[in-house]
């Protein structure tokens, strides 16, 4: 069964697939991108004060989401206060 991250956008909560996940990195302070394995696109987070801190959230995310039960497919990344995520694209 496919896992999710769930974020916090300026839109609502938004889903990304997790098992889709290679890694992740911190691109610049507006801007984290999330690597797709077998694909040449990727999720790019775009936002404001971005930080390493929030790139192992995700991280931390991504081990909870593989090591839960499928009855438990969401995992929630907390974005740390002054940071925030105001889109999330396909590209």
């Amino acid at each position: 069964m496919t896992k999710y991250l769930s974020f916090t956008t300026a839109v609502g909560s938004e889903l990304v697939a997790a098992d889709a996940i290679l890694f992740v990195e911190l691109t610049s302070a507006s801007l984290i991108t999330c690597y797709q394995k077998n694909s040449a696109l990727n999720v790019e987070l775009t936002g404001l004060l971005l930080t390493q801190e929030l790139v192992d959230l995700i991280n931390d995310a991504l081990v909870v989401a593989a090591q839960t039960s499928w009855t438990k497919p969401v995992s929630t990344v907390v974005t740390p206060v002054g940071s925030a995520i105001t889109s999330i694209a396909v590209i």
